[in-house]
């Protein structure tokens, strides 16, 4: 674990970010941001906070919150490097770390959407193998997802994105869902009138 390193300047995920066009990405669709994208999004699980940052660069203003703090720290770490970089700089002015529980964040903190990702299985997870096991052997324990989705669901002002692996199901039912190769996005839409079913 001491020679990890966190660099978003480098590598698949460098690629992926400087793409000169990031509108083919599901967040996009997921989101809702054809019609506005310069909303506010709270990513309730910044982890290593690589969709944060796509999601910052699709031109949100984005609050990325980690409750664990050596998790934090090398993502406080990695963020100030990334902003050394003259083409990251104006993603990386886009976010704000919060080091706090989600729950208590989240009630507080009037966000256009909420971003959850509470996958922590090789199955279910995206994340590079060795960024995978950094991040399990310092949190040992995932947060539970389905209070923070409903905390989600409860506070957001337009919608609630969840990302889950492709063969689990859904926690609640959503409103619709946008499926990928490997993994899937639940998207709520929030209001007065939404009520939680059990999927």
């Amino acid at each position: 674990m001491n020679d990890f390193c966190l660099d978003y300047t480098q590598g698949s995920f460098w690629q992926r970010i400087t793409k000169p066009d990031l509108r083919h990405e599901m967040l996009y669709k997921a989101l809702g941001l054809k019609k506005n994208p310069h909303k506010t999004v709270l990513d309730a699980t910044a982890g290593w906070g690589r969709d944060g940052l796509i999601i910052a660069a699709l031109g949100c203003d984005v609050i990325l919150c980690e409750q664990h703090p050596q998790v934090a720290h090398i993502l406080h770490n990695a963020l100030n490097h990334a902003h050394e970089n003259d083409i990251l700089k104006p993603i990386i002015e886009r976010t704000q770390l919060v080091v706090e529980s989600s729950l208590t964040v989240i009630p507080r903190t009037p966000a256009d959407v909420i971003y959850c990702d509470p996958m922590f299985s090789d199955k279910g997870s995206a994340l590079p193998k060795k960024e995978l096991q950094v991040l399990r052997d310092l949190i040992q324990t995932p947060p539970e997802s389905e209070q923070l989705i409903e905390c989600a669901i409860e506070h957001s002002k337009e919608r609630v994105v969840v990302k889950r692996a492709k063969q689990t199901k859904p926690y609640l039912k959503p409103t619709f869902t946008l499926t990928a190769k490997s993994h899937a996005f639940d998207v709520y839409i929030t209001g007065s009138h939404h009520e939680l079913v059990q999927a």
